[in-house]
């Protein structure tokens, strides 16, 4: 990803690059499925319905997020920063409209936004549906970045429990343009993305030369913890911490598995700074004390 963007600045002169930022289930357009699922998926496909808790999103006959708007008070009294910043108004899906977000980055100082989606976490159980819904929302994701997409760049979502499904989006999305960065939630993959049915897969990245990121930690309500997670500060770095410094224990135990890890997961270089924590080439530090990025 930090090629990709270095690559970019050749074309736009970047000054702050916004590199973790979301589009969340609530803020997406309440047809993006219904238009884009093929029309036998669309009575089971994610959709927008009226409860006596107000507008949610609905599949498979389950009722999950509220979509919309909403303040701290009616939450659980987090902000959001479109809130702080006196710009959340009702009946408005700001962050997925291209004009107001773009004027919110302008206010930031945000020259560019790095968007990820929320398709991952989402509990969908046919696994066609399932792969059908990560296509129509990278659909829907290119249009809505088309409006100015050296600033709006969004991540497309791949599977991250079926190699196969994963590679073909790869390939789909490769073949129509335009694509910087792709995305799979690495510390939830099954298989293991160090598994042999992931081969074709990084076979054809590196084919298409596109960056394949790993955003490491997504944690839902029915996430699994075992004991040394359960009673971290904050699971979702214990998770991502854990993944990045113990992947070997996911894979199998021959020995041509274990060399085969070893080239996929060699990590980078690193060098000390004075307060102990090492620094990766591309900068994340590494805290050697808690085992942490920071």
């Amino acid at each position: 990803m930090i090629a990709t963007l270095y690559r970019m600045r050749c074309l736009m002169d970047y000054r702050v690059i916004s590199a973790d930022d979301h589009i969340d289930l609530r803020w997406l357009p309440k047809n993006l499925w219904t238009e884009r699922l093929p029309a036998k998926l669309r009575e089971r496909g994610p959709r927008v319905v009226e409860t006596d808790k107000g507008e949610c999103w609905t599949w498979e006959g389950q009722t999950f997020s509220p979509h919309g708007y909403y303040t701290a008070a009616q939450g659980s009294g987090a902000m959001w920063a479109i809130e702080r910043g006196g710009v959340m108004r009702e009946g408005e899906l700001r962050p997925t409209s291209a004009d107001l977000r773009l004027g919110d980055m302008d206010r930031d100082g945000a020259d560019a936004s790095v968007m990820y989606g929320p398709t991952d976490p989402m509990a969908i159980a046919d696994p066609e549906l399932r792969r059908r819904c990560y296509e129509a929302y990278n659909d829907w994701l290119a249009e809505f970045c088309a409006a100015e997409p050296e600033r709006l760049i969004g991540v497309p979502q791949l599977s991250m429990e079926d190699p196969q499904a994963a590679r073909a989006e790869l390939e789909r999305l490769a073949q129509r343009g335009g694509l910087r960065h792709v995305n799979i939630l690495a510390s939830r993959a099954k298989p293991t993305i160090y598994d042999e049915t992931w081969e074709p897969f990084w076979t054809l990245a590196e084919e298409v030369g596109i960056p394949i990121g790993f955003h490491l930690a997504v944690l839902v309500k029915k996430t699994r913890l075992d004991d040394e997670t359960r009673g971290a500060a904050n699971l979702v770095i214990a998770t991502a911490s854990r993944f990045a410094q113990e992947p070997a224990r996911n894979t199998a135990s021959r020995a041509d598995d274990r060399a085969h890890f070893r080239r996929r997961a060699r990590p980078p270089p690193r060098r000390q700074d004075r307060d102990g924590r090492s620094r990766t080439r591309l900068g994340a530090k590494h805290d050697s004390r808690s085992g942490h990025l920071v």
